[in-house]
């Protein structure tokens, strides 16, 4: 699927597209296995706040800083499974999920040199980045237990990992440069 518009502000543009696949087989009985893929990607301007007083000013456009800022994202996976009866009352489930993720931000304003406060420290990173991954698996079995109700035994196992970093532009490195006595 695919979605997107231009926004009513400055730098309010917005695009939006996933695509999923689903793979199921029926084994033996009510045996079956599955698979499903997916990705999605997602780009959006920040015009930021308004400027001015309440009721004055252009409201369309975007506020000085954020001109030409946007996230971009992307997420993208996979889960697997098997459904296996083991006797008419008891089955084994299990899935296996893995995904990635990554998300930018980029704020061109901090690559020019009047980004720079009054303090003459930078205003802020050019680009900032978070990248993360998870997989888990959950095996488990069900019971049916008839009038007593039901009983679940199983275990989920997660891992995931997260990181993230800045990059600044050349006027905030050599502010920074020239703070570390470079």
């Amino acid at each position: 699927s695919r979605s997107s518009t231009n926004g009513w502000r400055e730098n309010s543009v917005a695009e939006a597209k996933s695509v999923r696949g689903k793979f199921l087989r029926r084994l033996d009985g009510s045996d079956s296995v599955f698979l499903d893929l997916y990705a999605s990607e997602a780009n959006s301007g920040v015009p930021g706040g308004v400027v001015g007083k309440v009721g004055e000013g252009d409201a369309r456009v975007a506020k000085f800083n954020n001109a030409g800022a946007k996230n971009e994202s992307l997420v993208y996976g996979l889960r697997g499974g098997l459904f296996r009866a083991l006797e008419n009352s008891t089955v084994f489930e299990s899935d296996l999920s893995m995904v990635r993720r990554e998300t930018n931000y980029f704020a061109p304003f901090y690559e020019r040199a009047d980004s720079v406060n009054s303090y003459g420290l930078p205003g802020g990173p050019v680009r900032t980045s978070s990248n993360a991954w998870e997989i888990s698996l959950t095996p488990r079995l069900k019971s049916d237990l008839g009038k007593w109700g039901s009983l679940v035994m199983g275990y989920d196992l997660n891992k995931a990992s997260q990181s993230g970093d800045n990059a600044y532009g050349a006027v905030s490195q050599s502010i920074i440069q020239a703070n570390q006595g470079m």
